[in-house]
């Protein structure tokens, strides 16, 4: 324990130098988790809290991100009990999910028909146009929540399932005809401009069978990484797992975004699970642990669907030595 707190306080001095002034840290026990945030939250069997990292919340103008400036995509928390989920959906964006401490099920295709369900750690990037949907299917005590991370490059614009829209309106939503929440009193310049990014025409369907899903998902514990590229830019996910003592250094020239799935880490400050941290320069280990990377080049604007992917673009590769095994 002496030798790790003296390594784990010389790196920390060292790479306090070379931390980007872009630096910022949002730590789960100071995280607002917002009520019916979502559309669907209003209904039953959808009940859940959001979080907003990065981004803006799909449906709603005015949530302020606990990460600051987006890196072109929207990044969210969602927290609900054993048995509950969002309702049927699609984007006009690729859509990416990482369970963050329970076991989820995503239903996918037209109806939702077919079915995979990932452990924690595991991620799940849903193609534009598909209609899926999650659900928490934690055996566990029902105020246990469990929690997942969304990851929506682009513009935070949604395609609600039939009906999704008169059911959440019969239970007191107040919103438009597309799904978009109505906030109280006058909305501000960024909320206007949100506003306009989110109200789009439906996006077209596509049609997903069950053997589609299975290219959709990436075990963390696969030696993989998911890769993802457009003409607008790439993102990346990869899982950064150290030992106990063990210590990373990251690329400062690259935009990335950490999340500790579990264990506890030292960034300059120390990071327990579901802490996130915005352009860190270095972790060390406490404790045997895995920290989520996302990394990506795309525009800041969010004024883009991140939807056709180029051919053989959508990948997995081999991890990167030391990010993965």
């Amino acid at each position: 324990d002496i030798v790790y707190s003296k390594m784990a306080s010389m790196v920390k001095g060292a790479a306090s130098l070379a931390d980007s002034s872009s630096k910022k840290v949002a730590k789960l026990s100071d995280m607002t988790e917002l009520d019916c945030a979502l559309l669907d939250a209003w209904m039953p069997g959808h009940e859940r809290t959001t979080t907003l990292l990065m981004g803006h919340i799909v449906t709603n103008t005015n949530s302020v991100p606990h990460l600051g400036d987006a890196y072109g995509y929207n990044l969210t928390y969602n927290a609900m009990a054993s048995q509950k989920g969002n309702a049927l959906h699609r984007h006009p964006s690729i859509e990416i999910f990482v369970n963050l401490d329970a076991p989820f099920e995503f239903a996918y295709g037209k109806h939702g028909q077919h079915k995979v369900t990932l452990q924690v750690g595991d991620a799940i990037a849903v193609p534009a146009g598909v209609t899926h949907s999650y659900k928490n299917v934690m055996d566990g005590h029902p105020s246990q929540p469990g929690r997942i991370l969304t990851v929506l490059p682009g513009r935070p614009s949604i395609t609600w399932d039939d009906g999704v829209v008169a059911r959440a309106r019969k239970m007191g939503a107040k919103c438009s005809d597309t799904g978009i929440l109505i906030p109280e009193g006058a909305l501000g310049s960024e909320a206007l401009a949100a506003l306009a990014q989110m109200e789009q025409s439906p996006t077209a369907e596509i049609d997903a069978t069950e053997e589609d899903g299975k290219a959709y998902v990436v075990r963390h514990d696969s030696g993989s990484e998911l890769r993802l590229e457009s003409d607008d830019g790439w993102l990346e996910l990869s899982w950064l797992r150290l030992n106990r003592g063990r210590v990373a250094e990251l690329d400062p020239r690259v935009e990335t975004v950490a999340v500790v799935i579990y264990g506890s880490v030292c960034c300059g400050e120390n990071l327990q699970a579901l802490d996130a941290v915005k352009q860190p320069s270095f972790f060390s280990a406490a404790e045997d642990s895995l920290v989520l990377l996302i990394k990506s080049s795309l525009p800041h604007d969010m004024d883009f669907f991140f939807g056709e992917l180029r051919r053989g673009q959508k990948r997995l590769r081999e991890a990167p030595a030391g990010l993965a095994s």
